[in-house]
């Protein structure tokens, strides 16, 4: 066997069941000895795989070591997972199967020319993303007293007035939102849910430094038809989270697409609903596939109009691009 190095895989941490997790050890050792087999400065790990069950074994494994590059295992070849690396302390990073079991954890120092066999605990970690920062405008062509409803899919956790059985408020042109003697600017509301990754074209979106995302973002929303008060909104939220970041993948979703992740009930009806949601994950440095851009539509203005916007940053297990 030759050398492999292995690239970073960008895993998110443990979720779910907490109290799993952490009485769990992500392994168990079941021996370290000699082998002679082995070149100078070569080590050897099997991972025996079998604590993952038969269903999760029609899906490949994702795996990496040390930040490197992803790689991929077939169960087809057994319950078995060998890597050849160097002697010395490695981390490991493990995802299998479409509930999300995952394993992220550092190996103990392995010595020159050892071959070291463990047994590896998967629980199941179901990540649930968070959907954050759904706002929305409404902007009456007159004063009107209006009762807005969100159902998320997940469940909330945040919303800003309190929503109670749904809200009412009266309305006014200008977007000021008023409920007895106090005054709001747009309805704030988050949730946790699982964020299906079917929803996003692979082949579509774009890739773009965090520094560059703002100008990016604004440009769509300049399309979208969004005010440049409503974009200094997104901005503002967005781009301090964005910018941290050394190179991002970002795709949008438009209008009823946005029903994935919430519907809304909103009487009088308006007459026009225009929703934009952002979902984005950080990605290598050296990641620049070829992405056709996204059509972005333009919102019409007229009539009683309600914007939304929103967005969810998740795992590039979540996006899952094919050569990633």
């Amino acid at each position: 066997m030759k050398n492999i190095l292995f690239a970073l895989f960008a895993f998110s941490s443990f979720a779910g069941n907490a109290s799993e997790s952490f009485l769990m050890m992500p392994y168990a050792l079941i021996y370290d000895s000699l082998d002679t087999s082995l070149a100078e400065n070569e080590a050897l790990f099997l991972l025996d795989l079998t604590s993952l069950n038969p269903e999760l074994r029609d899906d490949q494994l994702i795996y990496s070591i040390d930040n490197g590059e992803n790689q991929f295992y077939d169960f087809a070849l057994g319950d078995t997972l060998a890597i050849l690396t160097t002697p010395g302390s490695h981390f490991f990073e493990l995802y299998a199967g479409n509930e999300y079991r995952e394993l992220a954890f550092r190996m103990d120092t392995i010595q020159n020319q050892h071959r070291r066999l463990c047994r590896l605990n998967f629980s199941r970690s179901y990540k649930y993303d968070a959907v954050k920062k759904p706002i929305l405008y409404l902007y009456p062509k007159e004063s009107t007293q209006v009762s807005v409803n969100v159902h998320p899919v997940g469940d909330f956790t945040f919303v800003y007035p309190s929503i109670e059985e749904g809200w009412i408020f009266e309305c006014h042109p200008d977007g000021t939102l008023k409920r007895n003697d106090d005054t709001y600017r747009y309805l704030f509301w988050e949730s946790e849910q699982d964020i299906p990754s079917e929803i996003i074209n692979k082949k579509e979106g774009a890739v773009v430094s965090g520094q560059g995302a703002i100008q990016y973002l604004e440009t769509c929303m300049q399309e979208f038809g969004m005010t440049s008060e409503e974009q200094a909104d997104f901005i503002t939220y967005w781009g301090p989270i964005m910018q941290t970041k050394s190179n991002l993948y970002i795709y949008l979703l438009f209008n009823e697409v946005c029903d994935a992740f919430a519907s809304l009930e909103i009487s009088p009806k308006p007459t026009q609903i225009g929703r934009f949601y952002v979902i984005w994950a950080s990605v290598p440095d050296d990641y620049n596939p070829s992405l056709e851009p996204q059509t972005v539509p333009e919102l019409q203005r007229d009539g009683f109009t309600v914007l939304e916007w929103g967005g969810a940053e998740v795992s590039a297990s979540k996006i899952f691009l094919e050569d990633l």
